[in-house]
């Protein structure tokens, strides 16, 4: 997508997220006044519950669409890649739940070169879908460190993805997922470009999927 689509998008997003967004919050907050009335039974609440949470899955959507439309600059500070890797882990397990298997951390210490805030979300949603493609066998995580870049690289032993869809994962809008937005992958993309870094996914030896990214180290003095 060029630079003027993107434009485009971008002034399209926030007209969506303001025609949005705003009425999204209203009615979210009556109903969740509505549901704390004690008149109101169980059923009654259930179905309101299934409302709040619809609303929520379209304001990540809306959400979605500005992050990759309309970043903000990155802000790249030495970040230190193996507090980093534990945060984004418990934070994956706590989203999977007990469900979640093993994730294995592996490697040297690491300092990269990143906006730590767009850093975390691509590592989160690459080792969520990890998770997610890995059923119950455990994720591995490594740190690569090479002369002038670090790498991280993180392997799942779900089914793997078919050839043909390596080539178009990272397409904005692409997806194979019934509810998704096809824009996960596209702003992981986004951010770590943002950073001066690669990101790209491989087969993994043995079965799975494994997703790269490639992310400057600081100078050396």
């Amino acid at each position: 997508m060029n630079q003027a689509a993107l434009a485009q998008l971008g002034q399209l997003a926030a007209v969506v997220a303001h025609e949005v967004r705003n009425p999204i919050a209203g009615v979210r907050g009556t109903l969740q006044v509505l549901r704390m009335r004690p008149s109101v039974d169980d059923a009654d609440r259930r179905i309101m519950d299934a409302m709040i949470e619809r609303m929520d899955l379209l304001n990540d959507k809306v959400e979605d669409l500005l992050r990759f439309s309309r970043p903000r600059p990155a802000s790249l500070v030495p970040v230190d890649l193996n507090a980093m890797l534990a945060d984004v882990a418990n934070s994956a397990r706590a989203s999977v739940g007990s469900a979640a298997p093993e994730i294995v951390v592996s490697g040297n210490e690491a300092v990269a070169l990143a906006d730590a805030e767009m850093l975390r979300a691509v590592l989160l949603n690459l080792l969520l879908n990890a998770l997610q493609a890995s059923g119950r066998a455990p994720v591995d995580v490594a740190i690569v460190l090479q002369p002038d870049t670090v790498r991280i690289e993180i392997a799942d032993r779900g089914p793997g993805i078919p050839p043909e869809e390596l080539d178009r994962v990272f397409e904005a809008f692409h997806t194979t997922k019934k509810s998704g937005t096809g824009l996960g992958l596209a702003i992981v993309k986004r951010y770590i470009e943002l950073q001066n870094g690669h990101v790209r996914l491989r087969p993994r030896d043995g079965g799975g999927t494994t997703g790269e990214v490639t992310i400057p180290r600081p100078a050396r003095a």
